[in-house]
């Protein structure tokens, strides 16, 4: 058999590098032909990759969407063709699983949030100046894990956490860094960062190097992947 997997965003983040090494180790495995692509952030790259590789005859398409809304063209096409579509990691908003597409496989990042937001009141003692690196923006990864952070701090009663500032950074260390640049001259009292993931954290923990403010006496950075590089 044949089978495409597309993958969303370049290779630089550790989770991109290990998500497409286990697909194509377990094609190996199972002796199954493995067509790949990388849309580097793109959605409309996205869609036609997954396009090209259904033309270059895959049974079926493995992808991790860049966004939750954005693949709609891939779908109807693949649909069109008889050819199941299983996307991992970020799920494909008012898409049934099991119906317009495969099983959606993902995490429970609601969940995440939550666990974000218990390791952050326990750092911190319940009391800080937070900002938030929010994820990209039109993904559920992004929304599940702003909504399970915030609604614990509210479950808990952590009233002395004061969310003082949220902006986007795109999931990259590159942003995360310019972002918390921009964070640290409009707030030099930040006490706390929750970023949501690791390569936006890494990227905030350059920008507190820079400025002489890393460290957990000054600053707390909790987020969430488990890469290599942040443990």
């Amino acid at each position: 058999d044949t089978i495409g997997w597309a993958q969303s965003e370049k290779e630089a983040n550790p989770f991109r590098i290990a998500s497409t090494k286990s697909e194509v180790d377990e094609a190996k495995k199972r002796n199954i032909k493995l067509l790949t692509t990388n849309a580097q952030s793109d959605a409309q790259q996205e869609n036609t990759d997954i396009k090209g590789m259904i033309d270059k005859g895959a049974k079926a398409i493995i992808f991790s969407p860049i966004n939750s809304t954005g693949l709609g063209d891939a779908i109807a096409y693949a649909k069109s063709k008889h050819v199941a579509m299983i996307p991992v990691d970020r799920n494909i908003t008012g898409v049934k699983g099991c119906q317009e597409v495969g099983p959606q496989l993902g995490s429970d990042f609601v969940q995440q949030g939550k666990r974000a937001a218990d390791a952050m009141i326990k750092a911190t003692g319940g009391k800080a100046k937070l900002a938030i690196l929010l994820g990209a923006s039109g993904v559920n990864v992004t929304d599940d894990r702003t909504a399970g952070f915030k609604a614990e701090l509210t479950a808990q009663k952590a009233t002395g956490i004061e969310v003082i500032f949220e902006q986007t950074a795109d999931f990259t260390r590159e942003k995360g860094k310019s972002v918390a640049e921009t964070l640290l001259q409009a707030h030099p009292d930040v006490t706390a960062i929750y970023a949501e993931n690791d390569e936006m954290g890494l990227g905030a923990l350059a920008a507190l190097d820079d400025k002489g403010k890393s460290g957990t006496s000054k600053v707390h950075i909790v987020s969430i992947d488990g890469t290599k590089g942040a443990v």
